[in-house]
């Protein structure tokens, strides 16, 4: 039983090691792409209705990029703690104001900002 607990741990390292070396998010002209463990997915600026920056209060991460679809609903949610954020916000606020998606900011208010 005890060497079963060491496999199973071991495996549950490797696993999150290689969930952390597969993540990636690519942000090209045209296209948001993020990479998982297991799938790629990809946000075209043209198919979003609106992408967010949202300032967090409490728990969890102090900002979140968020995209929305045309109905409003949410896709996908970025986190803060992805290196080079403050980058990636800038390049995806470029993009979308490029290809006509709105860009706006949520503060921990509930203020909306564009």
């Amino acid at each position: 039983a005890l060497g079963a607990f060491e496999v199973l741990l071991v495996l549950a390292f490797y696993g999150a090691y290689r969930a952390c070396a597969t993540y990636w998010i690519e942000v090209a002209p045209d296209i948001i792409r993020v990479n998982g463990l297991f799938r790629q997915r990809a946000f075209p600026f043209s198919s979003l209705g609106k992408v967010a920056l949202l300032e967090g209060g409490g728990r969890g991460p102090r900002y979140v990029v968020a995209l929305y679809d045309r109905q409003e609903k949410p896709v996908r949610k970025l986190s803060s703690e992805v290196a080079g954020f403050e980058e990636m916000v800038a390049l995806i606020r470029e993009r979308a104001f490029a290809a006509g998606t709105p860009y706006c900011y949520r503060d921990k208010w509930g203020c909306w900002t564009t």
